[in-house]
């Protein structure tokens, strides 16, 4: 009797920290998830068009705070880029600083924010940076519907 309890509770609970697992890593992907973190991000190109064998690495140190309905996100890029002649150019890209005030509701499955974006010169070299100051605006948009964990865009 109780071999048999456990078979039937066993994939409940399974199934409930599979739930958990799958909220958990909705809000981690989730630029506008209510929740303080701090993202290490990689890209990195083995190709790059019209540079044969030439390759791009950048790491991207970002930071993500709300304070109420306005979310900051401060992000800090660490690049290797080429330079054209078989060399490469390492160190700081421009931090930069974002403050979007969330429209929507955060349990609403498609969310969108808009704020204000700076950009501060801080690259090591002229070729991983604008040299300048930088004001403008940015948007984000998530979309967590059922539909949209199965591929389509809306």
């Amino acid at each position: 009797m109780l071999l048999c309890v456990f078979a039937i509770v066993s994939p409940l609970a399974a199934q409930d920290t599979a739930d958990v697992h799958a909220a958990a890593a909705a809000a981690a992907n989730n630029p506008l998830a209510n929740m303080t973190s701090f993202q290490l991000q990689n890209y990195y190109a083995p190709e790059l068009y019209g540079l044969p064998d030439e390759t791009s690495n950048t790491a991207w140190l970002r930071f993500v705070k709300p304070f109420g309905k306005v979310l900051v996100r401060a992000s800090l890029p660490l690049s290797a880029v080429p330079t054209g002649s078989g060399d490469s150019i390492s160190g700081l890209g421009d931090f930069s600083v974002f403050a979007a005030y969330l429209m929507t509701d955060p349990s609403a499955p498609k969310q969108y924010g808009i704020g204000p974006l700076v950009v501060a010169p801080t690259a090591t070299d002229d070729a991983l940076g604008a040299d300048a100051w930088q004001l403008g605006a940015a948007g984000a948009f998530f979309n967590l519907s059922l539909r949209s964990r199965r591929g389509a865009d809306w």
